[in-house]
């Protein structure tokens, strides 16, 4: 078995964006860029996996599977597509939780457009490491792989996991991909999502504001589908990606409005006051260059 690096970076939108993730083999000798950049990250944590596996999930596009992106999710799920080889994930990252809290964990595996469907693969019966990953490997000393997890991470918190591996099984197995099964597979992922940040942070919302949240979450997805029948197809991602990031925005105001700071920290991780972008324009606009490291914002 080799090892899984998660590394991450802040994309050029800096303080306003969340950070770009992908992941790295213990060597450094091979990475997936995500939908994004392969180099120049901070080490976020490593776990021991197959790479042979990681490289199959990850496909050659490195995608693994995101089919479309901000449709079917952005590098955060397409990271922890790759690292279900290592039974990890990019949690910590900024802006992660609210990226799951929009894509789900995994993504989205069904959209209203036929072209940006996303299949789940696990590829479990993948063993091995790829020989750029077999050898000496680099030590950080950043991170010890040995060191256990103070706080419970949404991959070490195995009543959550299970969920969602739970609610992404059945999805794969329905056939039916109508508004109606679409909508209510996001909501139960996001109230999973709830109750894992409940069992993290210990701030456990009464039952009212619970019910605001969720009705918050419902309406952007309601919206979010209409925006997808609004458009052709992923050319005209610019489009849809304006109408995302108003959307996104508006459901960060409506949780606001719910959520007293301390509530909304630990439901999202950010503070209550900022607003966060989860579209990396670079990619949006295809001028995204995969072998590209860090970008911070022009003086």
């Amino acid at each position: 078995m080799g090892t899984l690096i998660v590394k991450h970076y802040p994309t050029i939108l800096a303080l306003k964006a969340a950070d770009h993730t992908y992941i790295e083999c213990g060597t450094g000798a091979k990475g997936w860029g995500c939908w994004g950049g392969k180099a120049g990250g901070a080490t976020l944590r490593q776990g021991t996996g197959s790479t042979e596996r990681a490289d199959a999930i990850a496909e050659p596009n490195e995608k693994a599977g995101v089919s479309c992106y901000l449709f079917n999710g952005v590098c955060h799920q397409a990271s922890n597509r790759i690292l279900q080889a290592a039974g990890l994930s990019v949690d910590g990252v900024r802006g992660y939780t609210f990226s799951v809290a929009a894509f789900g964990h995994y993504g989205r595996q069904k959209t209203m457009l036929s072209c940006c469907q996303s299949a789940l693969l696990g590829h479990e019966h993948v063993r091995g490491d790829l020989l750029a990953c077999s050898g000496t490997e680099l030590h950080d000393s950043r991170i010890d792989s040995k060191r256990r997890e103070r706080v419970l991470y949404d991959y070490l918190d195995t009543t959550y996991m299970s969920a969602v591996n739970s609610i992404y099984r059945r999805d794969s197995a329905n056939e039916d991909s109508s508004r109606q099964v679409l909508f209510h597979l996001q909501i139960e992922l996001f109230m999973a999502l709830l109750q894992h940040r409940a069992r993290r942070t210990r701030v456990v919302l009464d039952r009212l504001k619970e019910q605001r949240v969720i009705r918050a979450r419902a309406k952007f997805e309601n919206e979010r589908l209409s925006a997808e029948l609004e458009i052709s197809g992923f050319d005209q991602r610019l489009e849809f990606a304006s109408m995302f990031n108003s959307l996104t925005n508006q459901l960060q105001e409506d949780l606001a409005e719910v959520l007293d700071n301390r509530e909304y920290a630990a439901l999202l991780g950010l503070s209550r006051d900022e607003r966060i972008v989860l579209a990396d324009p670079d990619i949006l606009d295809d001028r995204y260059e995969p072998s590209s490291g860090p970008r911070r914002p022009t003086p």
